[in-house]
């Protein structure tokens, strides 16, 4: 759905969507179910796996999560040790949290809960204090790129990609 990129790309905040989640693809945040943001106005960190087991990155004031649990490890770790705030949106009122990260829960459809905060939270302004997890935004976007670029003669012969 469009609710998670829209609160990002409102915020200013970098969308890390687990593995399970449609978002994952780069440019799917801005591109699906019609969505009009721009791919650069939400900050898609797909390969967000790689880069918090390699690099430090600083902890955030609030972790929101969008939908059930978590599949990466790594990103439940993070969250769970990192966050001072986690909310939780799910559609549903189970409540598995095993590593009791979550500190606000809020059930309902997580299309309209995050759209309806979109459309009240005021937008970050440009001069505030920088996201520190947007540098892994262009960390990623140059690993994907730098990749992509190791991997494309091996698909344009339909080679085995080097081990």
């Amino acid at each position: 759905g469009r609710g998670p990129a829209a609160l990002a790309a409102r915020l200013g905040w970098p969308l890390l969507a687990d593995i399970n989640s449609g978002l994952r693809k780069p440019g799917a945040a801005g591109e699906s179910e019609g969505a009009t943001m721009s791919a650069a106005a939400v900050r898609s960190v797909p390969l967000y796996d790689l880069l918090l087991g390699a690099e430090e990155v600083a902890p955030p004031d609030v972790v929101l999560m969008a939908g059930g649990r978590l599949v990466s490890k790594r990103l439940q770790a993070f969250v769970a040790s990192r966050s001072r705030a986690c909310i939780l949106v799910e559609p549903h009122g189970q409540r598995h949290d095993p590593s009791h990260s979550v500190s606000h829960r809020v059930e309902g459809s997580i299309d309209a809960v995050l759209m309806a905060l979109a459309a009240v939270l005021p937008p970050r302004a440009p001069e505030a204090t920088p996201q520190p997890l947007l540098a892994l935004a262009s960390a990623s976007a140059a690993l994907d790129a730098a990749l992509d670029q190791a991997l494309a003669p091996a698909v344009r012969e339909g080679a085995e990609p080097p081990p």
